[in-house]
Order: C-alpha cells, then sequence, then structure tokens
C-alpha cells in the first residue's frame, strides 16, 4: 500500500517519558522540510505524549514495570498485542522514519506491514559535520540512498589532517592506552537486557594494562567523571584524562583506545589507533568503497537535507515530485541544530582542502 503520509518517530518507549522527544524534534526539523517538499506527504511526528496513556500496560504486558533498567530489558524484546494494538493506529498507511530505533520498534513495523527507514548519528564525529545513517527495510530506497554514501577513504583523509593539527598537544612522558567511558544509561551499553559496565569486563582490562606502558581512563564528555567512575578509576590504578579526545588519539604515544562500545573506537581506527571493543557490534555501515547490503547502515554526508536526496530515494517506493540537487550549501547543520560539540572543534581541520 502506498503510504499517506510520513512519520518520524524514536524510541517512545524510553523512561523517562518524553527522554527521545527532542531526538524526535530535531529529526523533523533536519528532514521533514525535504522530506515533504519531495513527496507532497504530510510529515508529522510521534512523540511520547502519543502513547504515553498506555505505556505501563506496555510494560505490564512485557512482564515489568516502566523504569530505565526495565528499558534496557524490554528494547530487543518481541512486540505484545498490546503495544501493536497501540502502534497499530498510529503508524498504519504511514512511511516511518525513527531515530535509535530499537529492535522492539522495527518488529512492530515488520508485524504492521509498515515500512520503515531506521536512522542514526555516525559514530565518526569529528567531520566537518555529524553524519547521519538511514537503514530503509525496502531494497528499492535502499539501493537509491547508497548511491549518496561517504566514502570511508574522505573519513580517513579527514583524520590524518586532525592528527597532523593536534600531534603534540597531548604528550605523556610514555607510550599509553585510553579506556573511554560512556554514559552508564545508554543505549550503546544495553547487553544482555542489562546496563553493561566496565567492572564486568575486568579481565579484558588487566590485560590491556599488561601491554600497555601507562592506562588512562577518558570520561564521557557530557557527563564529567560522576562518583562511580572516581571509584573505579581509584580500584584500578587508572588515572583519569580530561584533555580533548581527539587531541589524545592524535598523539604519536597513543597505542590502543579500548571501550565497552563507545564512538570513539570507530574514530581510533579512522586515526590508524589499534581499537578494543568488548561488546558485541550491533550496527555494520557501508561505504562508497564497497558494496551495500540491505543489513548495513548508509553513512550519508548532509545531502539528506535536500530535497533531491528524497526524491530520487523514495521514487522507486512512492510518486515523488522531482527536485534538482542544490550545489550552494545546505539547509541544516546538524551540530549546530542540535547543539552538540562532543570534542570537536572547527578548528581540528583548518588547513584543510576540502
Amino acid at each position: 500500500m502506498t503510504p499517506d503520509r510520513i512519520v518520524i518517530t524514536g524510541d517512545v518507549l524510553r523512561p523517562p517519558l518524553g527522554a527521545q522527544d527532542d531526538n524526535i524534534d530535531w529529526m523533523l526539523k533536519v528532514l521533514g522540510p525535504s522530506l515533504s517538499r519531495a513527496t507532497g506527504l504530510p510529515v508529522s511526528t510521534l512523540r511520547s505524549d502519543l502513547v504515553a496513556d498506555r505505556i505501563s500496560d506496555i510494560y505490564s504486558s512485557l512482564g515489568c514495570s516502566f523504569t530505565t533498567e526495565n528499558w534496557a530489558a524490554i528494547t530487543d524484546a518481541d512486540p505484545t498485542d498490546c503495544l501493536l494494538d497501540r502502534l497499530a493506529g498510529l503508524l498504519r498507511g504511514a512511511l516511518v522514519l525513527s531515530f535509535e530505533c530499537p529492535l522492539i520498534l522495527t518488529k512492530s513495523c515488520r508485524k504492521l506491514d509498515v515500512p520503515l527507514i531506521e536512522i542514526l548519528v555516525h559514530p565518526i564525529r569529528y567531520y566537518y559535520d555529524l553524519l547521519l545513517c538511514f537503514r530503509p527495510d525496502l531494497p528499492s530506497i535502499h539501493q537509491e540512498m547508497a548511491r549518496n554514501r561517504i566514502a570511508y577513504s574522505e573519513l580517513i583523509r579527514a583524520a590524518a589532517t586532525i592528527r597532523r593539527n593536534l600531534a603534540g598537544q597531548f604528550s605523556p612522558d610514555s607510550r599509553f592506552s585510553v579506556i573511554t567511558a560512556q554514559v552508564p544509561w545508554d543505549r550503546s551499553v544495553i547487553h544482555r537486557q542489562r546496563f553493561a559496565r566496565l567492572s564486568d569486563f575486568q579481565g579484558d582490562i588487566e590485560a590491556l594494562a599488561s601491554r600497555s606502558e601507562r592506562v588512562f581512563i577518558k570520561p564521557h564528555p557530557d557527563i564529567g567523571v560522576p562518583e562511580e567512575l572516581r571509584v573505579w578509576a581509584a580500584q584500578n590504578n587508572t588515572p583519569v584524562v580530561l584533555s580533548n579526545f581527539y587531541e589524545i588519539v592524535s598523539a604519536p604515544q597513543v597505542t590502543e583506545i579500548l571501550s565497552l562500545s563507545s564512538s570513539t573506537l570507530e574514530e581510533a581506527r579512522a586515526f590508524g589507533v589499534r581499537a578494543t571493543r568488548l561488546l558485541p557490534c550491533t550496527y555494520q555501515y557501508c561505504y562508497a568503497e564497497e558494496p551495500a547490503a540491505l543489513s548495513q547502515f548508509i553513512p550519508v554526508y548532509r545531502q539528506f537535507t535536500q530535497p533531491a536526496f528524497w526524491s530520487h530515494s523514495l521514487s522507486g517506493f512512492l510518486q515523488t515530485k522531482p527536485c534538482e540537487w542544490n550545489r550552494e550549501g545546505v539547509a541544516v547543520a546538524l551540530r549546530e541544530s542540535r547543539g552538540v560539540s562532543w570534542d570537536w572543534r572547527p578548528d581540528f581541520l583548518r588547513s584543510d582542502d576540502h
């Protein structure tokens, strides 16, 4: 069935209620105008308020109450009839774009026969602007979107520029490794229905210490040094380092980055630094140098803000309007529109030929 509208949503099941509404609104701001122009369809959002009246019932049907710990337990679960009944009236007949879509909502869209495009921010955050990644469940959309994917060689080139510009700004007197900490309640650290902790991997951390001259721990820039991290660092004789991550990974002395699942691991690889991931890798990305598989996310730089991107991408699925590429600029800058930097500064890429 051809959709009669487009709905932008996200993880509306995540506590506290409304936790992801800002991200949903952000995606509407970034993508909504171009989607509307390319398709002529109304573009709306499914925010948490539209499921709020049933959220306790939905969690009860999954055997638990509405808490952050239980969110970790249900995020990959099979959808219940209670959840499907609530979503059916909200999503049937729509093309759905979901930001940081949990598997339970992906499964729900499949059961409801609702076409879905999953969206993520790409883990490499040091480029001129953030990249979005798309994973459509329809091959025709995936194939067209993949024509706009960025080349991995371009990300490596940018990393080399940053490394040249920042080399020597973080300069310990010995070779070193770094553990990058994460937000403890982030969806990226959910493993086996609970939030993983560094303490779950004591053997791996001891192995890192045995092969490193020195080990630091770098807190997540959004949360500083919480007491739990401070205590853990003291117990493991691991100094906390607050220096900028890109200065750290640009240092000639750095030998390894270790983390549960941080985006810094993808960035470290692009900088040519060994990256050790403790949790299983959840997502795969396809770059311009390789064939695109339907299971992979497609990383795109800025083209998604243009109607032409959506006109071409969706043309095999629904009737779109002819749109020309705008070569003069971009309507919305992701990093600026979301108000995040994650240690990035524009001077990192100075003297770049881009």
